[in-house]
């Protein structure tokens, strides 16, 4: 236990005005035993180390006494003989007038003050007259200014417009997603009406089946009854027969009489009678049975025409969904390049602001060093002019003679005889004698009004309680071991997580802020982190003189013990009481000086009561009694003390949003701190090597790895192993699992109450989990199980508080408490809760329970806590393995990047190949954007796609910001994936270099790095790998690359392994010196290029005839050059033409758009292609002046028997009637070999583009594209088009957009489409169409509009 020693409070005036030297004192003592404290052990780098100053509690200032009764003494009563000693009369005497003489010179020093104070602000008048006379006005700062406020109204517009898209491209997402919910409700209501129809189908072929089932029932009754009626009619023609030719002899009695033919005439009608009405009934019974069955036949009938037309409905609708979310999806693509291109605008915007406001800090440090220089100059010089007024004073006291004497020491030095120097020299000794003692008596006086630092520094080093494996080193040991490490701003998450050099550390932002006249500065960061390691390094690194000496207090405070006080006191009274170092008489300097006092205050997450200022009455005397929670709220406000500065440590909590000032978020330690640390901790070199890259190969990813108490924990484990010469863990579950075992071991407990324990510790994992911001008192704590425990949980959790009653518990670190939370899971064999309940009870509050859980369900990773504790439930790690198998298979099969990266999560804790081939099914949607991966997550990813062996896409599309230690991690995915897809990203030197490295050693087929704007410098390191490896397709647009670059393409695309056969280098400045370069390549029998995209790379006519050149070398194998938007120019057509004349050129595909080319180039065209040599089969000459002369040559050149022309584009070329018309008879010759022709956007009107409807109806036709988009097309027209397209058998796609058909030509169009066969698509869009007539439209699937 600790215990504090009694604390005596002295009394201090609450006036700041100086006592009267004669007015008594009195001094009162109170003294009172402090509180008994718990010893509590925290972690280095925690918020809960004890190395700071104790506050004990304060009674409140008003306490009532109770008024006990008055009892005399009587003996007290007599007179006491009293004899008064002379020598202590004489005594007094004496100490009297030694008090009077002490009070003059006191009075004759407040003279002298009061006179140098006077010639002090004459001196500064001076100086301001002097600074005013020398001083020259400047306009450079407003003109600074003015430029950054032009630069901030530029940012704030960019930002504007980023929002603005930010909000369109959400609304584009959201009514995508609606349609696809909307697709996907239809797609459901269509199965559920198929499934309808198929049972009505299914009831009506029954219906049918008995109708004709009955039916036969009816022909073979009739049929039955027809022989029977035959027979019987026979019988009875035969029995008359017989009885014609029978004579019969009857004897009858004469009295009655018997008529043969009345009984058979009787007979005969009474079955006639019974077979009428037999048939009749059954002619009845089966006509109502038909005419039911016609009914519900009828009935079936309309009820499946209805149902077909739901169907037609649904079909149409979902068709209309269907080019809804293609114009969506290419709204989207659009807006997502608009938004990628103004984000590179902005953020090469913000970049250059960034730069140039740098570079203004820059100047305003320097401004503010010299400043800084002269204000220490100018108090160098008061320092040498009151020395000298001191020295003026002392003169004067020692009488004319010692001036004069002086004087001649001044002036008369070396005519003065061999006494005098002795005297001068006695009396410069005696002068300097009493300078110094002045001088000596002024700083114990100044000494005696601040605080004592040294008292401070050997509080503050005072070593109180011991470091934990979970709580970490205590900053006390860190600091005076000399282990310190400035913790990482989170500032250093924007650079490169391997550059040692100018990381921001936090110790310097601290410094320059609270240099920079900084008041209040707030740290933010997660436990473990350092702050308050931080917090009292700075009050050591101030007492011990090494920085922040502008403040001459500093008061280090924690919450957590602020909590505990009780009562009302003043602010002085909560400054001296913790505080001895303060003497009372400075407290007056001190409240008037506020500037020059910091306050620390560490724990802020753990404070009890409200900052809010409109939630309480704040203060703002300091001698004011108030509670706690006033004091502080009033101190951070600027209530009390205004003008003091405040330095608050604190984790993620809802008091910040009452925090003004400056904040900093902490990152703690990247991997070259964690690299010092071990080398630290470490003493062996070899070892800490080890150690150090096993962890950062295991569990370097993990963002929980900056926290200096994580790697404190870490070193302790591994030495532990090492030492023992055990394995180190290859897993965060292992990690823990080694920990748990650790820490039960030292508790020497047999397995049952080791099993309790961690069911315990697992139930209070659940409880803090569902409330994170709870501490469990000792009730709770014993409803959890911990009644034979309690002393023994300190191993395990935090335990605060000095009273065994008030005592409350917590756990060290969030992912501890999420490890027993697994553990306990898996141990409990009474649960009936599955696997699923608990995760869905514990989402969103507990990260990596199922991680550990993963990685639990694996025998190997948790046998050895089943030889400390016993087997887990085998149920419920078989409920775990289900329900991972069934959610990661749907899972997989979607498109969010998320879901995917929480199931390889889980496969990668498990370590467990065969798993991760079992559930990575080939139905799994791996193509996905895997864009801005976090470390961790490219660690998941790489050991999956490891496991599996290879990978058909890696898509990293729009990574912001891909660092070196990313694309580490993902070398070996790139080195195995047969298509990397990286357009978009932003690319750190380093994770090139890595790229380039996976290249070399891979497969890859496929590399795309479009907008990525990598620039010439990372582009040669890529070119490193691109000699060694694979590729067969590079996409190189806008990279911001130059002519500079090209030498090394040219090495690599003559490498002897090279296979890149795809180049795609627009957008780029490549300029015609770089196309040049890249034509010498061609030459080369080791290049195997074949299609070279130089789409906008600033051409000229001035390289083509390099390029053809090598086209005619006879070594190229290329075959396709877009060279579109470049200013070609006629004479690098006429360069292009001679290459394609000769017969070792095997180019097939031109393009040339928007080339500033004319018809003067068309006559270069036309011999090129009359040649018997020319191989191309594709030429785009769209948006190019060619005219009508031009074009009629080209149309000339089309109609030569065996042109290998097969599409042609001359969009916006100015053609005229005639040149349509010159087209219709190239087509119709019956020896061109045009597919495509893109004739759209030639004003020529119905009259020019009937031209080509008689070519596309003429059976020599073989047409398959036509494009006339905006040729000025009505409805007149529409007679024709459908005449074209029926008497065609080619045509598969027509291109009618933008063009004047009104609602009149819907019908007809519809019908063509429908009827005809080999028609795939027409394109409606952009007519004068109304929305009444969208719904026929949208009965043809082969129709957009």
């Amino acid at each position: 236990m600790h215990r504090q020693s009694p604390t005596t409070i002295r009394p201090f005036p609450s006036s700041p005005a100086v006592k009267s030297p004669h007015s008594a004192t009195m001094s009162m003592r109170i003294t009172r035993s402090s509180r008994q404290g718990v010893r509590m052990s925290s972690g280095g780098f925690s918020s809960m180390s004890m190395g700071s100053y104790s506050i004990p509690r304060i009674s409140g200032a008003h306490q009532e006494a109770s008024i006990t009764a008055v009892t005399v003494n009587k003996s007290l009563l007599t007179p006491i003989k009293i004899d008064i000693d002379p020598s202590f009369q004489a005594a007094r005497s004496q100490e009297k007038e030694q008090i009077k003489t002490l009070n003059n010179r006191f009075v004759s020093f407040i003279d002298k003050v009061r006179h140098l104070e006077q010639q002090n602000k004459m001196l500064e008048t001076k100086w301001k007259l002097l600074q005013g006379q020398t001083a020259t006005s400047s306009n450079v700062e407003p003109m600074l200014k003015a430029y950054i406020a032009d630069l901030q109204r530029q940012l704030e517009s960019l930002n504007n417009d980023k929002q603005k898209l930010d909000m369109e491209s959400n609304a584009v997402h959201k009514n995508v997603d609606d349609y696809k919910t909307k697709y996907e409700t239809e797609i459901i209501q269509k199965n559920d009406a198929e499934h309808e129809f198929v049972m009505l189908k299914k009831d009506v072929d029954a219906r049918y089946m008995s109708k004709m089932e009955l039916e036969d029932s009816v022909c073979v009754i009739r049929d039955e009854f027809n022989f029977l009626k035959a027979l019987y009619d026979e019988e009875l023609r035969e029995l008359q027969e017989s009885l014609k030719e029978t004579s019969v002899v009857v004897q009858m009695n004469n009295s009655r009489g018997l008529n043969m033919d009345q009984i058979v005439s009787q007979v005969k009608a009474q079955y006639e009678d019974i077979a009428a009405r037999s048939r009749e009934e059954a002619e009845s019974w089966h006509k109502n049975k038909f005419n039911q069955m016609t009914a519900e036949a009828d009935q079936y009938g309309n009820e499946l025409r209805s149902t077909k037309g739901e169907i037609s409905e649904l079909n149409r609708m979902i068709s209309r969904l269907q080019n809804e979310i293609q114009a969506a999806k290419a709204q989207r693509t659009n807006l997502e390049d608009q938004v990628a291109e103004v984000e590179q605008r902005g953020e090469g915007a913000v970049q250059n602001a960034k730069a140039r406001i740098r570079d203004l800090e820059l100047a305003l440090q320097r401004a503010k060093h010299d400043m800084a220089l002269q204000l220490r100059e100018y108090q160098e010089l008061m320092s040498v002019k009151m020395a000298l007024d001191i020295e003026i004073s002392t003169y004067r006291k020692l009488g004319k003679d010692s001036i004069l004497n002086i004087q001649t020491v001044h002036t008369n030095t070396v005519q003065v005889d061999n006494c005098r120097p002795r005297r001068r020299s006695a009396v410069l000794i005696k002068t300097q004698y009493c300078v110094a003692a002045w001088t000596a008596a002024t700083l114990r006086k100044s000494r005696d009004f601040t605080m004592d630092k040294e008292t401070v520094l050997t509080h503050t080093l005072k070593t109180d309680g011991m470091s934990t494996l979970l709580g970490g080193e205590l900053p006390v040991s860190v600091i005076n071991n000399n282990e310190y490490i400035s913790p990482l701003t989170s500032e250093a998450q924007a650079t490169d997580r391997n550059v040692e050099d100018d990381l921001p550390s936090l110790d310097r932002a601290i410094y320059t802020a609270l240099s920079d006249e900084i008041r209040t500065m707030t740290l933010v960061g997660p436990a473990g982190s350092g702050k308050t390691t931080v917090l009292e390094k700075l009050v050591v690194g101030w007492a011990k003189g090494e920085h922040l000496q502008n403040f001459s207090y500093v008061f280090h405070f924690r919450f957590r013990e602020l909590n505990y006080l009780t009562g009302m006191f003043s602010l002085e009274t909560l400054m001296l009481h913790p505080h001895g170092r303060v003497p009372s008489e400075s407290m007056p300097q001190l409240l008037q000086k506020p500037e020059d006092v910091l306050f620390v205050f560490d724990d802020l997450h753990q404070w009890e009561h409200s900052l809010d200022p409109s939630a309480q009455a704040l203060c703002s005397d300091p001698s004011q009694a108030a509670s706690v929670s006033c004091l502080v709220a009033s101190l951070l406000h600027g209530s009390l003390l205004k003008g003091a500065a405040f330095v608050v440590a604190t984790r993620p909590t809802g008091h910040l949003k009452f925090l003004s000032g400056t904040r900093v978020e902490l990152l703690g330690f990247l991997k070259p701190q964690r690299e010092a640390y071990f080398k630290g901790f470490f003493t062996d070199p070899a070892a800490a090597n080890k150690a150090q890259k096993h962890m950062e190969r295991t569990l370097g990813f993990y963002d929980f790895c900056t926290s200096p108490r994580f790697c404190w924990t870490v070193c302790s484990v591994y030495k532990s192993l090492m030492d023992a010469g055990a394995k180190l863990p290859e897993t965060l579950t292992q990690l823990y699992v080694d920990i748990l075992v650790h820490l039960v071991q030292t508790l020497s407990l047999n397995e049952a109450c080791s099993r309790e324990l961690v069911l315990a510790l697992g139930k209070m994992a659940s409880h803090c989990s569902l409330d994170p911001h709870s501490r469990c008192t000792k009730e709770e704590m014993y409803s959890f199980g911990f009644q034979h425990f309690l002393t023994s949980v300190g191993v395990f959790l935090q335990v605060d508080g000095d009273q065994l009653d008030r005592r409350v518990f917590s756990f060290h670190s969030q992912l501890m408490q999420e490890f027993l939370l697994a553990v306990s899971f898996y141990l409990d064999r009474s649960t009936s809760a599955g696997v699923a309940k608990m995760l869905e009870k514990h989402k969103g509050k507990a990260k990596f329970v199922d991680i550990f859980m993963s990685g639990l369900s694996e025998p190997l990773q948790r046998r050895p806590l089943e030889t400390l504790l016993g087997e887990l439930n085998s149920n419920l790690i078989m409920d775990f393995k289900c329900w991972f198998k069934s959610s990661s298979e749907a899972t997989l099969k979607g498109c969010y990047k998320d879901e995917h990266h929480y199931c390889f999560h889980l496969l990668h804790q498990a370590q467990n190949e065969s798993l991760v081939k079992e559930i990575i099914s080939p139905s799994a949607r791996l193509g996905i954007s895997y864009g801005d991966l976090r470390l961790e997550d490219c660690a998941a990813l790489n050991y999956v796609v490891t496991c599996l062996g290879e990978m058909e896409q890696l898509n990293l599309y729009h990574t912001r910001n891909l660092m070196e230690e990313q694309a580490e991690m993902l070398a070996p995915t790139m080195s195995i994936s047969h298509k990397i897809i990286l357009s978009g990203s932003s690319l750190s030197p380093g994770a090139v270099s890595h790229l380039a490295s996976a290249l070399s050693r891979g497969f890859s087929k496929e590399l795309d790095l479009s907008q990525t704007h990598l620039g010439d410098e990372r582009f040669k390191v890529l070119c490193s790998g691109l000699r060694d490896c694979k590729l067969h397709t590079l996409k190189l647009v806008v990279c911001n690359l130059t002519e500079a670059i090209c030498g090394d393409l040219v090495s690599a695309l003559t490498s002897a392994t090279s296979q890149l056969c795809v180049l795609d280098m627009r957008a780029n400045h490549i300029g015609d010196q770089g196309l040049i370069k890249l034509s010498k390549v061609l030459h080369s029998p080791l290049c195997k290029l074949q299609e070279l995209q130089l789409q906008r790379c600033e051409l000229t006519g001035a390289s083509m005839e390099a390029l053809s050149t090598a086209l005619c070398s006879g070594q190229s194998e290329l075959r396709k050059v877009d060279l579109t938007q470049n200013a070609i120019g006629d004479s690098g057509v006429e360069a292009l033409c001679k290459s394609l004349q000769h017969p070792l050129c095997k180019l097939q595909s031109l393009n040339m758009f928007d080339s500033e080319l004319t018809g003067a180039c068309c006559p270069y065209l036309m011999e090129a292609l009359m040649s018997e040599h020319c191989s191309l089969s594709e030429l785009d000459l769209s948006v190019n002046d060619l005219g009508q002369e031009g074009a009629l040559l080209l149309c000339q050149a089309l109609s030569r028997p065996g042109c290998p022309i097969e599409k042609l584009g001359l969009k916006r070329c100015e053609l005229t009637q005639s040149v349509f018309k010159e087209l219709s008879s190239v087509l119709r010759c019956g020896t061109s070999q045009l597919k495509s022709l893109i004739v759209g956007i030639n004003a020529v009107g119905d009259q020019g583009v009937k031209h080509l409807w008689d070519a596309v109806a003429h059976p020599s036709c073989l047409l398959e594209d036509l494009d006339v988009e905006m040729t000025g097309l009505t409805d007149a027209c529409v007679m024709d088009l459908c005449a074209a397209v029926r008497a065609s058998k080619t045509l598969k796609s027509l291109e009618v957009r933008n063009n004047s058909l009104t609602n009149a030509s819907v019908p007809a169009l519809i019908q063509v489409m429908q009827d005809s066969h080999n028609m795939q698509e027409i394109n409606l869009k952009y007519n004068n169409f109304c929305d009444e007539v969208f719904n026929m439209l949208n009965e043809c699937d082969k129709i957009r509009y």
